[in-house]
């Protein structure tokens, strides 16, 4: 058939990296670029924190990978804090809307590059979710992540 590519252009390394990878896979492509190998090689504490994150409240599940669903897995996620940090669910409550919209973006990212499920996300599209949303959403929500990261 007729491949597609999408290009998307972003200052983040990591974000290219995600992307491509998904890009490849969606056109039946194998091969990665070398600096794409040698990301994969390197893991940094941002995304091990991610990882954790989606390990911990990831309950969904798509040919045999795990899933970070809107629901429950999102209200789960404000049910935890809401207990255990008063003054992050506040916060938590101010962004939500803008975290859903985030989200359904990013579902639909993933869709759009192969992945045919909108139920939730992989891991990789969950890493894209929390960048996205610490690009959008700014500051104010890093004590929110770091936080969440310390209950699990």
């Amino acid at each position: 058939g007729k491949e597609k590519f999408l290009v998307i252009s972003r200052k983040e390394f990591e974000w290219e990296r995600n992307c491509s990878k998904h890009m490849a896979h969606a056109v039946g492509e194998e091969k990665t670029s070398a600096a794409a190998r040698e990301a994969e090689a390197e893991i940094s504490p941002h995304d091990q924190m991610i990882s954790q994150i989606f390990e911990a409240y990831a309950t969904g599940n798509f040919k045999k990978q795990k899933i970070f669903l809107r629901f429950p897995d999102l209200p789960r996620l404000a049910d935890k804090i809401s207990n255990e940090m008063p003054a992050q669910h506040r916060l938590f409550k101010n962004v939500t809307p803008e975290l859903e919209q985030i989200f359904e973006d990013t579902v639909q990212l993933q869709y759009d590059l192969g992945l045919r499920t909108k139920a939730g996300l992989v891991l990789e599209y969950f890493q894209v979710f929390i960048q996205k949303s610490l690009r959008q959403i700014g500051a104010k929500i890093i004590p929110l992540f770091a936080a969440i990261l310390n209950l699990t």
